[in-house]
C-alpha cells in the first residue's frame, strides 16, 4: 500500500507541473527525534525474539513550497539510546549497537490549513551512512561500515508560531538494507549480515522562513 500511494504521488508531481505557481518560500528547521528498532533484527531472522534498538537524532531540514507542491531535503544524525539484544531463537547474533547518518529527500503535495499552518504528504529516498557493531554467540564481536538506499514516505504538519516561525512534527517510513556488511560467524569468512534501515522516525522541530 505504501509503495502504491508513493508511486501515484510521485507521478502525479512529475506529470502536473502546473500546480507548481507562485507563493514560493524556503525555510530552514531544526529538530530532534526517535527512531524505533534500528537495525530491524527480526528481518534478518524472523524467528528471534528481541529487544529492539532504540535510537535519538537530530538533524536540519530545508524545506522549499511551490503552491501545492513541497521538496524537503536535510541530514540527521543518531545516537544510541538502548542496544538491540537478541531474547531468544538465535544462535548467531547477540546484540548490535548501529548509528547511522540518513539524507532523505521528499517530494509531495503541500496543503494550507486555513490560515494556521500547512499539512504536507508525499514519497521520498534516502541514503543512508551507518557505522556500529555487533556481538555474536561464538564470541565474535565485528565492527559495521555500512551504507544503502532506502524508499519512504513522509508526513507532516507546520503550525505558524509567527509570521516566519512554524513548529512541525513529522512521521517518516523507509525500506531498505545495505549490501552484506559483516559476519556472524567466526568459522568463516563470508559477510552475512547486512543493516536493515526499515522502520519509523518521529521528530519535531521549529522551521524558520528566509522567503
Amino acid at each position: 500500500m505504501i509503495k502504491r500511494i508513493a508511486l501515484y504521488l510521485l507521478v502525479a508531481i512529475i506529470f502536473c507541473p502546473g500546480i507548481a505557481a507562485a507563493d514560493d518560500y524556503i525555510g530552514v528547521g531544526i529538530h530532534p527525534g526517535i527512531h524505533h528498532d534500528v537495525g530491524n533484527l527480526d528481518s534478518y531472522d524472523s524467528s528471534i525474539q528481541n529487544d529492539p534498538q532504540n535510537n535519538y537524532f537530530l538533524g536540519i531540514s530545508f524545506k522549499t513550497n511551490l503552491s501545492f507542491v513541497f521538496a524537503r531535503f536535510g541530514a540527521d544524525t543518531t545516537f544510541l539510546i538502548n542496544k538491540g539484544e537478541v531474547l531468544e531463537n538465535s544462535n548467531e547474533i547477540k546484540y548490535s549497537k548501529i548509528q547511522y547518518v540518513a539524507l532523505p529527500l521528499f517530494l509531495g503535495y503541500n496543503f494550507k490549513v486555513l490560515d494556521v499552518g500547512n499539512f504536507y504528504m508525499g514519497p521520498g529516498l534516502a541514503y543512508f551512512i551507518a557505522r556500529g557493531h555487533i556481538s555474536t554467540s561464538t564470541g565474535l564481536s565485528e565492527d559495521i561500515n555500512a551504507s544503502g538506499w532506502a524508499y519512504g514516505f513522509i508526513v507532516g504538519i507546520e503550525y505558524k508560531l509567527s509570521l516566519k516561525l512554524d513548529f512541525y512534527v513529522e512521521w517518516q517510513y523507509f525500506n531498505g538494507r545495505s549490501g552484506p556488511a559483516t559476519r556472524t560467524d567466526s568459522t568463516n569468512n563470508w559477510e552475512n549480515f547486512y543493516v536493515d534501515f526499515t522502520g519509523y522516525r518521529f521528530l519535531f522541530g521549529i522551521r524558520y522562513y528566509l522567503i
